[in-house]
């Protein structure tokens, strides 16, 4: 599959991914059952693919401009 985005729907994105990826991050944490830990991790992965293409997390010093 293929989306095409506009920049600034790509930038919205890289947002959201980088949001979720923290809670995610905390998520496995927290996760007792080692199956559901591979299972989180597993999504944080792919998560973490889709974020690279779009060019990756947003730095520190751009969301303190925020």
């Amino acid at each position: 599959m293929q989306i095409d985005v506009t920049d600034d729907t790509a930038e919205v994105l890289r947002e959201v991914l980088d949001i979720a990826l923290h809670d995610l991050n905390c998520e496995i944490a927290a996760a007792d059952l080692p199956s559901y830990r591979k299972t989180l991790r597993d999504k944080r992965e792919k998560l973490q693919q889709v974020l690279a293409t779009l060019g990756g997390a947003i730095p520190n010093t751009e969301r303190l401009k925020r």
